[in-house]
C-alpha cells in the first residue's frame, strides 16, 4: 500500500479569519484571559490562577474562535480525526505476517478512501465559503 503525504489535505488548512468576525463576548473573554496570564507573573498579585483554570479558559476561547470562524467544519473534522486514528491502528496491526493477507491491506485502503472522501467534502465546504 502506498501511503500519501497529507500536505495538501484540507484537514490541515484553516482560513486565519479576521478579528472583525469575532463576537464581542469572545473578545471580552480574551481580555479576561490576558488579566489571568498577567496575574501568573505578577509578584504582587493577590491570587494566581491555577494552571487548570488557564487551560480551561484557553480551551473555551479556542472553541469559541473555531466555532465563529469554521464551526461548520467541526463535524467533518471530527469524523476525519476518528478515521485517521482507525487508520493508524490498522497500520500498527499491519506486520510482516499480515502483509501477505489482503484483509488488513484492504481495510487500510478503505479507511484511506473514506478519509479522502470526507476531506474532499471539507475542501468543498471551505471553497464554497471562500467563494461567498
Amino acid at each position: 500500500m502506498v501511503e500519501r503525504a497529507d500536505e495538501g489535505s484540507p484537514y490541515f488548512q484553516v482560513r486565519p479569519g479576521k478579528w472583525t468576525e469575532i463576537e464581542t463576548a469572545t473578545l471580552s473573554e480574551i481580555l479576561h484571559l490576558q488579566d489571568l496570564l498577567a496575574a501568573i507573573v505578577d509578584p504582587s498579585a493577590e491570587r494566581r490562577p491555577a494552571p487548570i483554570e488557564i487551560a480551561l479558559k484557553l480551551n473555551e476561547i479556542a472553541s469559541a474562535l473555531f466555532d465563529q470562524l469554521a464551526g461548520d467544519e467541526r463535524d467533518l473534522r471530527q469524523i476525519i480525526s476518528t478515521l485517521r486514528t482507525a487508520h493508524a491502528v490498522a497500520w500498527d496491526m499491519h506486520d510482516a505476517v499480515q502483509a501477505t493477507q489482503t484483509t488488513v491491506e484492504q481495510h487500510m485502503e478503505k479507511l484511506r478512501r473514506t478519509i479522502d472522501d470526507f476531506e474532499a467534502d471539507l475542501r468543498e465546504l471551505q471553497d464554497g465559503r471562500s467563494a461567498a
